[in-house]
């Protein structure tokens, strides 16, 4: 049963109903919708800032072979082959 289905099926029970007509009055409540202006109101003060984006990356360089280093052998470790 999709998530859709489920809370079609609750909204019509009566529990559901309930639920409902409980969340109606709190959005009613006129102590609930000062709080509920108070943040729309921040909200619209920021203006919608978006969250910062990183930098974008730099473009990848060549490597010369001349830039690229051997790693450095260790005289007590036995050579690769």
């Amino acid at each position: 049963m999709s998530l859709f289905s489920k809370v079609a099926k609750l909204a019509s029970s009566p529990q559901g109903r309930a639920a409902i007509a409980k969340a109606k009055d709190a959005a009613n409540d006129p102590r609930n919708r000062a709080k509920i202006d108070d943040l729309v109101g921040k909200v619209k003060a920021k203006g919608g800032q978006r969250p910062a984006t990183p930098p974008p990356t730099p473009p990848v360089t060549e490597v010369r072979a001349e830039q690229v280093r051997p790693a450095p052998v260790d005289p007590g470790q036995a050579p690769r082959t």
